[in-house]
């Protein structure tokens, strides 16, 4: 975790992840529900071996995040996780391989949104990332893992104290970040 204003948190994660697997990626919040608006940022990136020979499909893997919002809804009480909402890019549901390269940011190794919530719209929300991987445009299984980060930053101005409940709540989980190097910043 990164140290921030008092209204707000940044959370870095970093691994590496197996192809045609899945990882969850909690959002860190306190444990009682947040009041008024809350804006959720996120930036996910990778580093992929690109196909050269294949200019429309020149990335070799892709990583594809779901949003939960909410831990305990689900359109079906037979489901296993919660419904998703879109958050990269236009909804997902329905759309063409082609509307998803060209507005969900299929196969992008860098995505960046922010989207605003109610605070009681969220609870426990998470992203589930899956690794996607093809070569030559086909399906393909490499043996290689890969490395992502995510950064994600919530806001909730009307939680004067969001960073201290998160610190608290998550004080075994997270590990604030401390800078090696110190700057001088000039007034």
């Amino acid at each position: 975790m990164v140290v921030c204003p008092d209204d707000s948190i940044r959370v870095v994660y970093q691994g590496e992840i197996s192809p045609a697997k899945y990882i969850r990626a909690p959002i860190p919040l306190p444990a009682t529900q947040l009041s008024g608006k809350v804006e959720i940022t996120a930036t996910l990136v990778y580093a992929t071996e690109v196909d050269p020979h294949h200019p429309g499909n020149y990335t070799r893997a892709g990583l594809e995040p779901s949003f939960r919002p909410h831990s305990d809804k689900r359109k079906d009480a037979s489901q296993h996780h919660a419904d998703t909402k879109p958050f990269f890019g236009k909804g997902r549901k329905g759309l063409t391989e082609n509307l998803l390269r060209q507005d969900a940011w299929k196969w992008e190794n860098s995505m960046h949104a922010s989207v605003n919530f109610q605070g009681k719209s969220l609870k426990n929300p998470a992203f589930d990332i899956h690794y996607n991987s093809r070569l030559e445009g086909h399906g393909h299984n490499p043996s290689q893992k890969l490395h992502y980060a995510l950064v994600i930053g919530v806001r909730a101005a009307k939680v004067t104290d969001l960073y201290d409940q998160v610190v608290r709540r998550y004080a075994t989980q997270l590990e604030p970040l401390r800078p090696v190097v110190e700057i001088p910043i000039r007034v």
